[in-house]
């Protein structure tokens, strides 16, 4: 099943929604403007939290989707 990216101007995602792949945009001290696409979360108390730099608050999201299911393990 092929998933599509959503718009955070269509849908948030839903409360309880642990982790979602981001498109993110934003900034790091020291470093120029970054864009990427990494785990993050939503919440209403905080926005969005970047997985891998909970530090910043300063980044854009702009589109999100859930993480696809892991594979099925190959049965050998």
């Amino acid at each position: 099943m092929e998933m599509e990216w959503i718009s955070v101007k269509d849908k948030l995602p839903p409360k309880g929604e642990e982790m979602v792949l981001a498109v993110v945009h934003g900034y790091r001290e020291g470093i120029v403007p970054m864009s990427a696409v990494g785990m993050a979360r939503h919440t209403s108390e905080d926005g969005w939290i970047l997985e891998e730099f909970p530090e910043l608050n300063n980044i854009r999201v702009t589109h999100w989707m859930p993480l696809p299911e892991p594979p099925e393990e190959a049965h050998t």
